[in-house]
């Protein structure tokens, strides 16, 4: 931070941990990339910290899933991404951010098209609290991703379930809703979401 302060340059942490595959991938080609490092130069201090070994870290800042970029200037938190982002994905969202676009109105905006877009954006409004808009669009996805993605048969029977299962934790409204929908359909064809409503 005091670097950073110093050289009037944001601080980015890249939260990761050593069991982390997306993380280790991202090791091995975002952080190499000489586009990147480019970047990276004369706009921010970068580190790394295992989420392992910073436990209470991690936990004050709400950091959850791996890898998390986060971005900070002047010890404030200006945005963060979550999840494996090649190189040019990365440049674009710290210079859209430079410019004063975060990563949620990226994903809002490449959501109603880009069903991964609209689960990230689920992920990312959740990290920020913002739990009733992380639901309805984890239930848009339920209800509608099989129309334009008949292959995401996989992903909604398995990482969207688990999405919904750290929610519905938190929304009762969610809940409601799911418990709406599993009476609505074959049991059959719950395939996991009945252990959490």
């Amino acid at each position: 931070q005091a670097t950073a302060r110093a050289e009037g340059k944001w601080l980015l942490v890249d939260f990761t941990a050593a069991w982390c595959g997306p993380c280790k991938n991202m090791d091995a080609t975002t952080w190499q990339s000489a586009e990147v490092a480019a970047w990276m130069s004369p706009h921010a201090v970068a580190i790394q910290i295992d989420v392992d070994g910073e436990q209470a870290l991690a936990a004050q800042l709400n950091v959850k899933r791996m890898p998390t970029v986060a971005i900070f200037s002047r010890d404030q938190e200006l945005d963060r991404a979550v999840g494996w982002m090649s190189a040019s994905d990365l440049v674009s969202w710290l210079s859209g951010l430079k410019a004063g676009r975060t990563a949620i109105a990226d994903l809002r905006e490449r959501a109603p098209t880009d069903v991964h877009a609209r689960m990230k954006l689920s992920r990312a409004l959740l990290a920020k609290g913002m739990v009733e808009e992380a639901a309805n669009e984890a239930l848009w996805l339920w209800d509608h991703a099989l129309e334009s993605r008949p292959a995401w048969v996989g992903v909604r029977g398995s990482y969207l379930i688990e999405h919904f299962k750290e929610l519905a934790g938190q929304s009762a409204a969610l809940r409601s809703a799911l418990e709406r929908r599993r009476d609505a359909i074959d049991p059959q064809s719950l395939r996991g979401i009945s252990d959490f409503v």
